[in-house]
C-alpha cells in the first residue's frame, strides 16, 4: 500500500504591506505683529514737557519695543523709532510752550511692527 502524503505549505511571509499614506502637513500659522495699541492719553508736565502713557496692545508675541511720534498742528510727525523702549511711558521734552501737540505709538514683536495708535493729545 502506497500512501500519498501531500503537504500545502502557506506561505509564511506577510502579505506586501500597503504604504502609509504621509499627513498633508498643516501649515504653520505666521503670527501678526501687534494691535495697534489705544490711543495715549497724554499730559503736560509743564511749559516745555508732556508725557504720553498707553495700554500694551494685543500681540501674539512679546512686545519688544514702542516707538512714538509727536507734532503739533501745523507740523509733520517727528518720529522717534528704534528706542528700545519696553516702558509704557514716554516724556518728550524740550517742546515749544503754550502749544498743543499730538502723540502716537506703536509696538513691535519678533512678528513685525504694529500700526500707529490713534493720536492722544496735551498742550504744554
Amino acid at each position: 500500500m502506497v500512501v500519498l502524503a501531500v503537504v500545502f505549505l502557506a506561505a509564511c511571509a506577510s502579505p506586501t504591506p500597503t504604504p502609509t499614506p504621509f499627513p498633508t502637513p498643516t501649515p504653520t500659522p505666521t503670527p501678526a505683529p501687534p494691535e495697534a495699541p489705544t490711543a495715549p492719553v497724554v499730559k503736560s508736565l509743564g511749559t516745555t514737557a508732556i508725557e504720553a502713557s498707553w495700554e500694551e496692545p494685543v500681540s501674539e508675541r512679546p512686545v519688544r519695543e514702542y516707538e512714538y511720534r509727536f507734532r503739533t498742528e501745523s507740523r509733520p510727525w517727528v518720529e522717534v523709532l528704534d528706542t528700545g523702549h519696553v516702558e509704557r511711558r514716554v516724556r518728550i521734552v524740550a517742546l515749544a510752550p503754550d502749544t498743543t501737540y499730538g502723540v502716537q505709538v506703536r509696538a513691535l514683536s519678533s512678528a513685525g511692527t504694529g500700526g500707529w495708535s490713534a493720536t492722544g493729545t496735551s498742550r504744554t
